[in-house]
């Protein structure tokens, strides 16, 4: 009762459901990056032994409304579908996105499926973006196999276990110091040493490799590359 307490006071946190393989994953790298979470799963042994480990979590059955609803999916920033079947995700899914149409239509949703059909449904059902381990799996095992520098740096920027660099996005929004600015021109690589690799366009254009003339514009996207800390103390800045 006391965790539910400290759960309905939650806001912009993201919901696991499912503590399987890619559950357990998702929910190491979560915590490594000191983002707030709850897990919600079914099984009650599994419930009792997160709860051990101080994961804030909702046990029941995550295609239920009353489940999710308890978990704070209204306030939520994000939801992630990870459990063993693709009807389950689906139905996830769908009841995620209609409960949070109105109170938080922002939500952003991410689901596992297992082929391309039952990725095509669950998009329908209302997720933001699907993704199949066994493709991405398959992807980084071709990576890894001819070209392994590039796996190995991917590899590096992407997990917290190394160096201290990493991937970022950062959303230009009303009112920045960036806006109308060129990259040259914003401080980016002066003031926090890290380096615009791409930038997403409102209109959903990918612009790779920005030159230093590129302007940036409210609503653009900035992948960046740099230093974890830099990246945390450009986040703080209110840029």
């Amino acid at each position: 009762h006391r965790m539910l307490r400290e759960i309905e006071k939650m806001k912009g946190h993201y919901i696991v459901c499912g503590h399987g393989r890619m559950g357990q994953i998702l929910c190491q790298e979560l915590c490594a990056e000191k983002v707030p979470f709850v897990v919600v799963d079914g099984d009650h042994e599994t419930a009792e032994n997160l709860a051990e480990m101080c994961y804030r979590v909702v046990e029941g059955d995550a295609t239920e409304d009353e489940v999710l609803e308890k978990a704070g999916v209204k306030r939520a920033k994000g939801l992630v579908a990870v459990v063993n079947r693709d009807v389950d995700n689906l139905y996830i899914t769908m009841s995620a996105r209609e409960m949070s149409r109105i109170d938080n239509p922002q939500l952003y949703i991410l689901s596992r499926a297992t082929d391309a059909a039952a990725s095509r449904k669950i998009e329908r059902a209302g997720a933001d973006r699907v993704i199949s381990p066994y493709t991405i799996g398959g992807m980084r095992l071709v990576q890894a196999l001819i070209r392994p520098t590039v796996y190995d740096f991917v590899d590096i920027a992407t997990h917290s276990g190394g160096l201290d660099l990493m991937f970022e996005e950062l959303e230009i929004s009303q009112n920045s110091p960036l806006d109308e600015k060129a990259i040259k021109d914003s401080g980016l690589r002066s003031d926090f040493d890290v380096i615009v690799i791409g930038i997403k366009k409102s209109s959903g254009q990918m612009v790779f490799n920005p030159g230093p003339e590129a302007v940036l514009q409210v609503g653009d996207v900035l992948i960046m590359l740099g230093d974890k800390e830099q990246l945390v103390r450009l986040a703080a800045s209110g840029v």
